[in-house]
């Protein structure tokens, strides 16, 4: 462990700046350091010192400035080349303007940066698998064109239901068809997550599936369902995360999944490949 100049045992302070005749003799220690790190004693010695208090002031100073380090071992002080410098922060980048994303983001503690996307996106009900796996894979392409910089995260989600992709309603009138027909019924929610540093070849994959297990609905139920909620934008004409529990049963599966990103798999892999992204 490095011990800051601050903790040194018996430090004189304030300290008064060294002669200038004493820049050589720093210049010369820092060198020393660099190539054979040693304790205060040696050091002493081989500036020919009889006292080795007489460098600790110097040592001081040079660790406060960072020109060398410094750790405490068997009751000596040990005097290091400097620490390396911390890494430059690398920014996380969202490649969504999803609001529900970005809101699961924030809710994790996230600190991260908005990259609008804008691609055109597969749509296979024969494949939702590889519906989502391209359509995220394209996202994660154009925002690192863009962005070759940070940590970058895209994703692409959608509702397989008895066999067809269900989209985002194009008015209210289909939104009440979605909702009509999911009645009593259950639905899977897949969504792919693309992931890479700076400098990665190829991006990786995760993939999470929820099924979500529908309540029976009337008409009552799903105007006022629709009265309450603005749903236009989602796909299924539905969010569990706002007033859900009239529509919904239950679910199998991450929860978070079905709001549009699945942060189960989000944080193990920053935790596991970009654990700086982590400390907010």
């Amino acid at each position: 462990r490095f011990t800051p100049a601050a903790e040194l045992p018996d430090a004189p302070t304030p300290l008064p700046p060294w002669p200038p005749a004493g820049a050589a003799q720093a210049d010369a220690l820092a060198a020393l350091v660099s190539r054979h790190p040693a304790d205060l004693d040696a050091l002493a010695r081989t500036f020919g010192l009889a006292a080795p208090d007489a460098l600790r002031p110097l040592v001081q100073r040079l660790a406060a400035a960072g020109t060398v380090g410094v750790r405490w071992q068997e009751n000596r002080l040990h005097v290091l080349p400097p620490p390396p410098p911390a890494p430059a922060a690398v920014p996380l980048i969202l490649g969504s303007v999803s609001p529900r994303r970005q809101r699961l983001f924030r809710e994790a503690g996230l600190r991260f940066e908005i990259l609008p996307v804008d691609t055109e996106e597969l749509h296979d009900s024969a494949d939702p698998v590889g519906t989502v796996v391209h359509n995220a894979r394209a996202k994660h392409a154009a925002c690192r064109a863009r962005r070759p910089d940070g940590v970058l995260v895209t994703a692409d989600t959608l509702v397989w239901f008895e066999g067809q992709l269900i989209g985002k309603p194009a008015d209210r009138a289909e939104a009440v068809r979605f909702l009509r027909g999911f009645s009593g019924r259950t639905q899977t929610v897949f969504t792919a997550v693309a992931f890479s540093r700076p400098g990665d070849a190829e991006p990786a994959l995760r993939i999470e599936a929820s099924r979500v297990h529908f309540r029976r609905l009337d008409e009552a139920t799903i105007t006022a369902y629709l009265d309450r909620t603005s749903t236009l934008d989602r796909a299924g004409a539905y969010d569990i995360d706002e007033h859900g529990e009239q529509l919904i049963a239950g679910y199998d599966g991450s929860y978070t999944n079905i709001v549009g990103m699945p942060m189960e798999s989000v944080l193990d892999w920053l935790r596991h490949h970009a654990p700086e992204c982590l400390n907010g």
